[in-house]
């Protein structure tokens, strides 16, 4: 946390107040002395978290931050999240619809590096319909 706190240019005086802010924000403030190689995945993605917030940049790029977690994991992740966006803009990066849903205020849906679509949730949702659309042709004997 202290590399990348100098390297987002924070000064020293203020680098170890920051840190345990940061690290309090994404509950990890009791494993501040640990090693990241003994965390859980949940506690390397809420460090990968801290990390991002660290310097409160107005831009936040995330990538797939809670793919390979438990539901209840990713729960607190999705509200780390929530609470991280006040006052930013976030970036993600997600192939989960729900946790676009969840964290988005608006979606682009890219496929093969196209943007295909944009809006909100609602609007995605009414102009391309929730759910799966099955239609069966059946020939009669």
């Amino acid at each position: 946390m202290k590399l990348f706190g100098k390297l987002k240019g924070i000064a020293d005086e203020d680098l170890d107040r920051r840190i345990d802010e940061t690290l309090t924000f994404v509950n990890l403030m009791s494993d501040k002395k640990n090693k990241v190689a003994n965390f859980s995945g949940g506690m390397k993605r809420r460090l990968s978290l801290a990390i991002a917030a660290i310097g409160s940049p107005k831009i936040i790029l995330l990538d797939e931050p809670t793919t390979g977690l438990d539901p209840k994991v990713r729960g607190q992740v999705w509200r780390l999240i929530e609470k991280l966006k006040e006052g930013k803009s976030i970036i993600l990066t997600t192939h989960s619809m729900e946790e676009a849903d969840v964290l988005a205020d608006r979606i682009c849906v890219i496929v093969k590096g196209k943007l295909k679509c944009i809006g909100s949730s609602f609007y995605l949702k009414r102009m391309y319909g929730e759910g799966h659309r099955i239609l069966i042709n059946l020939k009669k004997r």
